[in-house]
């Protein structure tokens, strides 16, 4: 590496150290900037044909390591993301049988509650007759005892 030059980062984090060259007078200068802040401009002696192809492979290097890393992280994102659409489908089909049991149960409690009313109406009914101490004759035609109830009983018995 030539006089005043940094050597470049290894395998790691590429945004470490970005040297920009530039040209003064005759004079070729080297701007360092690490993290957030800039550092001095120094002046620096051109570097050589290896030191480029040695800075491009850590660079190209640190791509590599970078991409496969991102890649192993979509892939773990997949893999969740399998299981939470997974869980959703399961899900979603016990909400379609709970939805099917709901309108079974609504259809079942209408119809008991129209019995009950039915079964309320005939206790009222059996309960206002037994008050009376009335005796009801079933099987025979409406209007069948004419105009005396107490002859056509005594007829039938």
């Amino acid at each position: 590496m030539g006089k005043g030059r940094r050597p470049a980062p290894l395998q790691g984090n590429t945004m470490e150290l970005y040297t920009t060259h530039a040209l003064s007078g005759q004079r070729e200068m080297c701007l360092t900037r690490r993290g957030t802040g800039v550092g001095l401009v120094t002046p620096v002696t051109k570097p050589t044909r290896a030191e480029l192809l040695v800075a491009i492979q850590g660079s190209r290097e640190a791509l590599e390591w970078k991409i496969e890393s991102v890649a192993v992280k979509c892939s773990l994102l997949q893999a969740g993301l399998r299981k939470v659409s997974d869980r959703v489908h399961i899900t979603e089909g016990s909400i379609s049988e709970i939805r099917m049991e709901v309108d079974t149960l609504r259809r079942q409690m209408a119809e008991v509650t129209s019995r009950a009313g039915t079964l309320e109406d005939r206790v009222n009914d059996t309960e206002g007759r037994s008050h009376s101490n009335n005796i009801r004759l079933i099987g025979f035609p409406e209007r069948a005892e004419e105009s005396s109830v107490e002859a056509f009983v005594e007829h039938w018995v």
